[in-house]
């Protein structure tokens, strides 16, 4: 799907600056192509972006204009995220700024969605003035109200063209309930400065095949079970949680030296993610057991 949206994205730079080299006869096939590309990229864009209405706007007295799903500190005074007309994709996109807030100068725009792992990467087009600032882009993953990690890009040139940014994501296992993206502008609190971001087309992308790829010491069997989970004593786990498939801790078990097995048995039959812990709490592994009568 990337290299369809390379295509798609060059032939677009190519026709821009008139040097799309396409054969006459081919223009039909060419347009009934991209057609397809467009639409297949739609349908995989819209299950991908963080707030399924990114371009949909909403405005109200409250909380100014504002992109459906997403929330700043919009108020009928001050503004700090607008309409860019000049959008990458769609009709318009969102613009972040940062303005004065007392101490410094400062604007965001954040969204908040469920999801229970992490991708491979966060995308998104940019455009930036920056003066003696700096603009970000992040994305943190929490299970209920405990952050596990977050990523992000940090900019502090200016660039007027749309740019492709890409925030790789690192792939382990954790327990997750939820995700925040944020779109920061910040001028620090004593300098003199301006800054500006406009983002669009923002997509988490996945990797082919299961988004869970378990390690070979972290890994659960026999899975499904009835009750006895063996792993291997590489792992060197301290203790596992279980949590049920809504994200609830509901058992801990203390595990001995090179223990290379734990139980489920009274639990109700269902899907459970187990998180292993080291000494002190450090995070080693998660994944996913079925338990069945």
């Amino acid at each position: 799907m990337l290299k369809f949206a390379t295509m798609i994205l060059t032939l677009q730079r190519t026709a821009k600056f008139g040097v799309c080299m396409i054969p006459t006869g081919n223009l039909t096939k060419m347009k009934s192509l991209l057609s397809l590309l467009l639409a297949c990229l739609a349908l995989h864009g819209a299950a991908q972006i963080p707030s399924s209405n990114f371009e949909v706007w909403v405005s109200s007295p409250q909380s100014g204009l504002l992109p459906q799903g997403w929330v700043s500190d919009n108020t009928a005074e001050v503004q700090t995220v607008i309409q860019d007309l000049d959008a990458y994709e769609g009709n318009y996109s969102m613009m972040v700024l940062a303005l004065p807030t007392g101490i410094g100068e400062y604007g965001y725009a954040a969204t908040t969605f469920p999801i229970d792992y992490i991708p491979a990467v966060l995308t998104f087009y940019a455009k930036t003035a920056v003066v003696n600032a700096s603009v970000q882009v992040d994305i943190s993953f929490y299970n209920e109200n405990t952050l596990f990690e977050t990523f992000y890009w940090f900019g502090t040139e200016s660039n007027s063209e749309w740019t492709q940014i890409s925030i790789p994501l690192i792939q382990n296992e954790p327990v997750l309930t939820h995700a925040t993206i944020q779109v920061i502008a910040q001028v620090g609190d004593f300098a003199v400065g301006s800054a500006q971001i406009s983002v669009d087309a923002m997509a988490l992308i996945h990797t082919l095949g299961t988004a869970n790829t378990r390690t070979e010491a972290g890994a659960m069997f026999p899975n499904p079970t009835a009750g006895e989970v063996n792993f291997s004593a590489k792992l060197k786990a301290v203790s596992a949680k279980v949590y049920n498939s809504s994200g609830k801790l509901i058992k801990t078990v203390q595990l001995k030296a090179n223990a290379s097995s734990f139980s489920l048995s009274g639990l109700p039959k269902g899907e459970y993610i187990v998180r292993f812990e080291g000494a002190e709490g450090k995070y080693l592994h998660s994944g996913k057991v079925v338990l069945v009568d």
